[in-house]
């Protein structure tokens, strides 16, 4: 299926699109002008009026494809001007839309930076401290299709699979009643939006984020690092003062703060190709703090 919609997507009429997405790196920080979603989605409405299923389907990679460009490089972008908690939401809704992509599409090169993509958004997430965060449990009492709202039982199901392109939009189900039955606090949750920044984006712990995004020309800058931890002492020899917040997190100032002002951080040890390598300490969370 997925060398069908590869050679459907090298039709005459999305010639222009798939150029543009190709020019991924050429736009940088650019994002995608919103004639180009106008653009495939008139497209795609023609090639369902005329029961054209297999360029509908390839339509619907193509928006995908561009969704997860934009979100990447918003995400990059985010990070550049200290927006941490909104880059990292955008890095796991950019992974969301690749994860939905694979099965219909996979690139035999990486013409639009989806090898790219899929392999450094584990990296920008690595490089963040928090873990914690909450776990709903659900008690799903109606969901339907979102093809064809049929009603979805445990022993009956419409024909539609999700996952599947239908008319050029995937299959999924809709929750249309729900009952919230408890909120748990756990380690790494699935959903990665879940997770808890204590200080919003105003964190010290964070600023590490920041000096890697100054590093990168952009966000299609190739780039790799080793992790480590180190220890590190602080005081009034690094010009913290008494009254200034302690580099540990805790947001107690300097001299109130009980911490042992030697504490274990993750290290990592940034490399851009073949460049020289770039430190970046990364202050460890505490965990009542995650």
């Amino acid at each position: 299926m997925t060398a069908s919609v590869r050679k459907t997507i090298h039709h005459p009429d999305l010639r222009l699109e798939r150029r543009v997405l190709q020019s991924y790196n050429e736009r940088r920080l650019e994002s995608l002008p919103p004639q180009f979603a106008e653009t495939l989605k008139a497209k795609k409405l023609v090639a369902v009026s005329t029961g054209n299923q297999s360029l509908a389907k390839a339509i619907w990679c193509l928006e995908s494809i561009g969704r997860s460009q934009d979100l990447f490089t918003e995400a990059f972008t985010d990070l550049s001007a200290g927006k941490f908690k909104s880059a990292w939401d955008k890095l796991e809704q950019c992974e969301i839309v690749l994860v939905h992509l694979k099965p219909h599409f996979t690139e035999v090169n990486d013409r639009f930076g989806i090898r790219h993509m899929r392999s450094h958004i584990p990296k920008f997430q690595d490089l963040y401290p928090f873990t914690l965060g909450v776990s709903p449990a659900y008690l799903f009492r109606e969901m339907r299709c979102s093809v064809c709202d049929a009603r979805i039982y445990l022993r009956n199901t419409c024909d539609h699979v999700v996952g599947e392109i239908y008319d050029g939009e995937m299959c999924a189900r809709a929750i249309t009643d729900v009952d919230i039955l408890e909120i748990s606090l756990v380690d790494n949750p699935n959903q990665k939006y879940s997770v808890i920044f204590p200080n919003g984006d105003n964190d010290s712990r964070l600023s590490h984020l920041q000096r890697v995004a100054e590093i990168l020309e952009s966000p299609w800058t190739a780039w790799s690092y080793e992790k480590e931890e180190r220890k590190r002492k602080f005081g009034s020899d690094d010009g913290i003062t008494p009254t200034q917040p302690c580099p540990c997190g805790s947001s107690k100032s300097f001299q109130d703060c009980d911490c042992p002002k030697e504490l274990t951080f993750p290290h990592f040890e940034i490399e851009v190709g073949d460049e020289a390598r770039f430190d970046a300490w990364a202050r460890k969370a505490d965990p009542e703090q995650r």
